[in-house]
């Protein structure tokens, strides 16, 4: 149990200083992949119908909000 915690603790980034820290260099390509994958997700969920109990919610709430052009 004691190695367990030792191991633990050896890991710790907060042990490290900013100079022994190891900074991660960013990269493009997977910038890239997150954004075509996002796009993809959001294209496919903004394809879909609306649903007809959403399509109820909003006729509801239009015949409840007073028209603001009217007035």
């Amino acid at each position: 149990m004691k190695n367990i915690k030792q191991k633990a603790q050896g890991s710790k980034s907060k042990d490290l200083t900013p100079e022994q820290s190891t900074p991660i260099s960013p990269r493009p390509e997977i910038y890239d992949l997150i954004g075509k994958r996002l796009r993809g997700y959001f294209d496919d969920v903004a394809s879909q119908p609306v649903p007809d109990r959403f399509v109820e919610l909003l006729k509801q709430l239009e015949e409840k909000t007073p028209d603001k052009r009217r007035q």
